[in-house]
């Protein structure tokens, strides 16, 4: 079987003072190390990368991503796989937003964008913005660091490249589309003047993943949807075409899933200490499997939770009602069916024509 896994973390908010002698987190990460050292490489037999949902730094400073670089060289050491084989986006604390307070110029360009209405106008703006190349270079400095060290990985973004894909093959002739989304373009100083760091992002249309036959398609982004400027607008279409979802930023654990995708709201790495405080990480495994013929993408996610005690990673049954891990199946031909075929859109049609002539009929006969 061509199982596809990686390790998944998510908010890791590494400081400039992270593997200092007064990093109360340095045991955090080393127990990550001896679970996955222990657990995660005799549950799942390879594992082919680490899927990092943003967040990586905690104010986008470079030293932070040195730290960063250093514990991704040790993970991928542990899982027996390439340096490089690290897929991540970038979250708000991976935006230095002292570049944007600072700079006038970048804050405005930032703000226009945001202050557009519709998703139509903020798409329009942002395409002018890009097309000029002093405003394209001036957008994408408050992510020069992250860029740097994105850039080790090849998810380094820009003007040109709003997104990165890559890809791995699967069975039945299926392949798995990794598909790394921006959701921090106009992230600056007015986040901060938000309850709850819940200002709303803006994704453009961009974004969206292309249909592409025989391919299912995994998305990180840091902000959910509710996060979003736009969301409505943006939601279905993106649930369409990205089967598997995954955010962080919210640093609560949960999942959406029905026939055709699940989404996964992951917990953070590093949350902020207090009385919540519950560190999670995630092992993801990606599989195409046959039912009467049928495709179906098999995930399994085993959702790792740090103990009460403090002194070890374990399942959270809790979470997976009672088992080690959390299964569940996507229908992907036939949502591809779904989603393109003729016949189905009249069925639907035809559904929602007599639906509107039910309730016509009810409102009718109650009038009377």
């Amino acid at each position: 079987m061509n199982k596809i896994s990686f390790i998944h973390l998510s908010d890791i908010h590494f400081v400039k003072t992270s593997g200092k002698p007064a990093d109360i987190d340095k045991e955090l990460r080393d127990l990550i190390i001896v679970d996955i050292e222990n657990n995660a490489k005799k549950q799942i037999k390879d594992f082919a990368g680490i899927l990092l949902c943003g967040d990586i730094a905690f104010s986008g400073q470079e030293k932070e991503y040195k730290i960063a670089f250093d514990f991704l060289q040790k993970l991928t050491a542990i899982l027996d796989i390439k340096a490089s084989s690290v897929y991540c986006v970038p979250g708000n604390h991976d935006v230095d937003q002292s570049v944007s307070s600072k700079r006038k110029v970048i804050y405005d360009l930032q703000n226009k964008i945001d202050s557009k209405a519709t998703l139509d106008e903020a798409d329009a703006e942002f395409a002018r913005t890009v097309e000029d190349e002093e405003c394209s270079t001036f957008l994408f400095e408050p992510l020069k660091n992250y860029n740097d060290f994105a850039a080790l990985y090849s998810c380094d973004i820009s003007a040109e490249n709003p997104i990165w894909e890559t890809y791995f093959e699967l069975e039945h002739d299926m392949k798995l589309k990794l598909y790394g989304m921006n959701s921090c373009l106009i992230s600056n100083i007015d986040d901060y003047n938000v309850q709850n760091d819940k200002r709303l992002m803006y994704v453009g249309q961009n974004q969206i993943p292309k249909y592409e036959k025989d391919v299912v398609c995994m998305s990180l982004c840091h902000h959910p949807p509710e996060c979003w400027k736009f969301k409505d607008d943006m939601l279905h279409r993106i649930s369409q075409r990205a089967d598997i979802q995954m955010y962080g930023h919210m640093h609560e654990q949960s999942m959406l899933y029905d026939n055709e995708n699940l989404v996964l709201f992951s917990g953070a790495t590093h949350p902020t200490r207090g009385n919540d405080w519950i560190p999670r990480y995630n092992w993801i495994t990606v599989e195409c499997v046959l039912r009467e013929e049928k495709r179906l993408i098999r995930i399994i996610v085993y959702p790792r939770i740090l103990t009460k005690q403090r002194n070890r990673f374990a399942p959270d049954i809790e979470y997976c009602d009672g088992k080690l891990y959390f299964e569940h199946f996507i229908e992907i031909d036939k949502k591809v069916y779904n989603q393109f075929s003729d016949d189905q859109y009249m069925r639907c049609e035809e559904q929602s024509i007599n639906s509107k002539n039910e309730k016509r009929i009810i409102i009718e006969d109650t009038v009377q």
